[in-house]
């Protein structure tokens, strides 16, 4: 069998559990308090809004709350998430990378972590937390006091549950990932029917409001986290807001991208030093008439949910307006990754409708993250980069500022911390915590500057990356990228061939770090796992997968070794080996020229196949043509069957 491998790793978390004592120990990092009251703080996450799809960053979509905020705050034009929904959003809550909290590979339970709620709490905040977390946890056992929201990845917005009487027809629901749970504090709900009028970005903004209005008469500050899910599909909006851009999207692709790209240079967002990136996005005048009808119904509902998320961002600052709180309040607004390029068609009637699950596809997404390449779940700039505005007017004494500093999604949970005088623990629930990886922002709302002493890093799926002041060494799957950021942020030209030692040395940084970070003494030298029946597991990755089995140096039989290309090597234990780290899960990246072959022969076997979003028949379609499979071993390590065509 011809097989290529890459190693990817993944700590899967395991379930904590509640202890009477929370905190032991809080010497990491203190907040300062100030005289003044403190300030409440919100922030507002958008799921798969590319990064020029506001109008303060370039779009035609009509956002004038998000506006409102950047032209009386802070736009940033180079904030950085994980380019995936549930890591970005584990970095977010905790302030570590997802690969530290158990987060980097799959939406389970949190581990080794603290979340804001909770830190927040103890520095006497109001802590609310409502919308999408996507992850197995429940937010209001880790230290909120309200968490009403979906747990899970993505639901209907209209009837996430069950068909009603007055449904149109069965509300699309994703097979294989239904029910979705949603919670209102310590009570699930499996499915959740709405009982009345339900649109998911609006009642989330309701859910918000009810809980923010239980505390008005409190002295005490708040911290609200709204999560919301739009645009992330399906692509859904009410047919009032889909009108509004009827004609809007005729121009097709390259116009709207190109207008979007004026836009943000001439409003000074973006200078020489964001070239526009090749676009990717077929010619508009190729498309058939029922392929363009079909590409401007996308847009249009995309677009309507956006218009409609900022709509419901105006009722919280109306409401903050009105009870004279919205110059103390603290606002942030990010994405949780870029617009994505992900293929999923789901159920009948027309898009935008209940009983349709539709996503925006590659061309539309390549528009939405003007001017940078590439999508959601890649680490170049179209899946990282997001738009990020701060708001907060006894702070930032000026309006309407654009600020090129090097920012993450790390950067928060210290930022909070500073503003809200809370302090974050040595230890949490009887374990020790890792110190916060990012650094305060609240020197440059102040107007100074801020010093990072550690490249920013990356890895999600095929996608690795890290990023310097200089920097920025980028890959999907084998080859390395290197770009020079300060002349060329939308990464066009690739200097890895001119500068190998500048690559040489941040590919050591990052595997380093992935080591690290991950749990292993070092990276990527070899993966040991333990296994409950070392002979059947060895012969499951010798004739299943085709790896080549080596010479075990240590001579004990209790232990196999299998090459993984190069120095990476597999490693088999039958028990645990005093001195070795010994990874929870492991994800194989398996790539063979014969796929179609392969999985049917799979199918013969008594083999597991794990589901995957959108999947046709247990294999997944990328947009880059790519297909996928996920397996099991037989102790239930996942493995990815993959037909990349590429040497690895």
């Amino acid at each position: 069998m011809n097989t290529r491998l890459i190693l990817e790793y993944c700590v899967y978390p395991v379930t904590i559990l509640l202890v009477a004592s929370l905190f032991g120990g809080c010497g990491q990092a203190t907040g300062e308090q100030n005289e003044s009251p403190a300030p409440n703080i919100v922030f507002i996450l958008a799921d798969d809004l590319g990064y020029s799809d506001i109008g303060a960053y370039g779009s035609e979509i009509e956002t004038p709350n998000l506006d409102r905020l950047a032209n009386n705050g802070i736009r940033f034009t180079q904030m950085h998430n994980t380019s995936k929904c549930f890591p970005s959003r584990a970095v977010l809550l905790t302030g570590q990378y997802a690969q530290q909290v158990g987060m980097s590979e799959s939406a389970g339970d949190f581990e080794q972590a603290v979340m804001f709620g909770e830190v927040l709490s103890e520095a006497d905040y109001t802590t609310i937390f409502v919308g999408k977390h996507h992850s197995t946890d429940n937010p209001y056992e880790w230290g909120f006091d309200h968490y009403w929201g979906l747990r899970d990845g993505a639901a209907n917005y209209f009837n996430p549950g069950e068909q009603r009487p007055r449904d149109p027809g069965p509300p699309a629901q994703k097979p294989g990932f239904y029910p979705r749970t949603f919670a209102f504090d310590d009570s699930l709900a499996e499915p959740y029917t709405p009982p009345g009028d339900y649109y998911g970005t609006d009642s989330w903004t309701d859910w918000a409001l009810e809980l923010l209005g239980r505390y008005e008469e409190d002295s005490q500050p708040f911290m609200l986290y709204l999560s919301y899910q739009a645009p992330h599909d399906p692509l859904q909006a009410p047919e009032e807001d889909i009108k509004k851009y009827e004609g809007v999207y005729e121009a097709g692709y390259e116009a709207i991208a190109q207008a979007r790209y004026e836009r943000q240079r001439r409003m000074g967002l973006l200078d020489e030093r964001y070239p526009r990136s090749e676009p990717t996005h077929r010619p508009w005048s190729d498309l058939d008439d029922s392929t363009r009808a079909d590409q401007l119904r996308r847009m249009q509902v995309y677009a309507a949910m956006i218009d409609r998320l900022d709509q419901n961002i105006g009722r919280l600052i109306d409401y903050l307006e009105e009870r004279g709180e919205l110059d103390n309040t603290l606002i942030m607004f990010a994405s949780d990754n870029g617009a994505s390029a992900e293929v999923v068609q789901i159920g009948e009637g027309p898009i935008g409708s209940m009983t349709r699950w539709a996503s925006l596809k590659e061309d539309w997404a390549n528009v939405a993250n003007t001017p940078f390449r590439l999508y959601k779940n890649y680490s170049h700039e179209g899946g990282t980069a997001t738009p990020f505005i701060v708001h907060w007017p006894e702070v930032i004494s000026e309006g309407g500022q654009i600020d090129h500093s090097l920012l993450h999604f790390i950067d928060i949970m210290p930022t909070l911390v500073e503003v809200s005088g809370a302090e974050y623990p040595d230890e949490y629930r009887g374990e020790p915590m890792h110190p916060m990886k990012g650094v305060s922002l609240l020197p440059l709302l102040r107007g100074d500057s801020i010093e990072r002493e550690q490249p920013l890093y990356y890895e999600w799926n095929s996608g690795r990356a890290v990023q310097t002041e200089k920097w920025k060494l980028v890959r999907w799957e084998e080859e390395w990228e290197l770009y020079d950021r300060q002349t060329d942020r939308t990464e066009t030209t690739n200097l890895a061939g001119q500068h190998p030692d500048v690559v040489n040395r941040l590919e050591s940084q990052w595997r380093e770090w992935a080591g690290y970070s991950q749990g292993f003494d070092t990276a990527f030298d070899h993966q040991a796992l333990v296994v409950s029946d070392l002979d059947s597991s060895a012969s499951f990755y010798k004739e299943i997968l085709g790896l080549k089995e080596i010479k075990n140096e240590t001579g004990k039989p209790t232990r196999r070794w299998f090459s993984l290309g190069g120095d990476l090597q597999l490693h088999l234990l039958a028990d645990e080996m005093e001195g070795v780290k010994v990874n929870k899960s492991i994800h194989l990246a398996v790539t063979i020229s014969n796929f179609d072959e392969f999985v049917e022969n799979l199918r013969t076997r008594d083999i597991e196949f794990t589901d995957w979003p959108g999947n046709v028949n247990q294999v997944n379609y990328r947009p880059d043509g790519v297909k996928q499979v996920y397996i099991k071993d037989p102790d239930g390590y996942s493995i990815e069957v993959n037909s990349r065509t590429e040497n690895l």
